[in-house]
């Protein structure tokens, strides 16, 4: 996208909505991990179905957070750090 195109508007909203799904089952996460281990080593019990629910609440962070990279514009990458010239020379000649 050029310069002089205008951004699309953002639903603020929806914005706020995808963010809270993205950083709830972070949370979740974290704390079921973290009660997972305690459980396991004090009670010699894990958490049934733990694992699963940690996998499901990466998957929901994931998906959620796609659409809020993808709208957010450009951004500053690793390839526009490169060296003049950019990374095409050191494709075509990659033993140099």
């Amino acid at each position: 996208m050029s310069e002089t195109q205008a951004m699309p508007v953002h639903d603020d909203a929806l914005d706020r909505w995808l963010g809270w799904m993205c950083s709830l089952p972070l949370g979740l996460i974290v704390v079921l991990t973290f009660f997972d281990v305690f459980a396991r080593y004090v009670f010699s019990a894990p958490i049934k179905g733990s694992l699963e629910i940690i996998q499901y609440s990466m998957a929901l962070s994931i998906f959620a957070a796609l659409p809020l990279v993808a709208t957010s514009g450009p951004c500053d990458g690793v390839f526009d750090r490169w060296p003049v010239g950019g990374i095409g020379p050191a494709l075509e000649n990659p033993g140099l």
